[in-house]
């Protein structure tokens, strides 16, 4: 092996892996390359992130469907993380969801707790570690 490359898989603030790429012998790699495996790592990382949930916790009727998500409270916290992470909508339900899979919870009570301010899910701080204001 001659060179190994790799590109961080970040949503949010979860750390979910890395896209690597190998080369047989030394080589760098043109901007233009760095800028497609950067792109990879970042829709990879949603696929993945999404796939883990529900193959952790199998659905229960409407529970992940769109349809279970018509509340305000989760309209709003997806929004509101989306803006504090300064990713997308549906980076931001994939953040909603994996932190109501983390902490036992459904979705609409972790989204209450964002729109009160009680959890940040797009602070500056630990990747990877919901922070729950005191």
């Amino acid at each position: 092996m001659g060179s190994v490359f790799a590109f961080p898989m970040w949503i949010g603030r979860i750390a979910i892996g890395s896209v690597g790429l190998y080369a047989g012998g030394p080589s760098a790699l043109p901007s233009r390359s760095i800028a497609r495996a950067s792109a990879l790592a970042r829709s990879t990382a949603g696929a993945v992130l999404d796939r883990a949930v529900r193959v952790a916790r199998p659905e229960r009727p409407g529970e992940w469907s769109p349809d279970g998500y018509a509340r305000r409270e989760i309209h709003q916290a997806v929004g509101m993380i989306a803006a504090q992470t300064g990713g997308s909508t549906a980076d931001a339900m994939l953040l909603l969801r994996a932190a109501a899979f983390a902490s036992a919870r459904s979705v609409r009570d972790v989204s209450i707790d964002v729109v009160r301010r009680d959890l940040d899910l797009g602070g500056q701080h630990d990747p990877g570690t919901p922070e729950r204001n005191q």
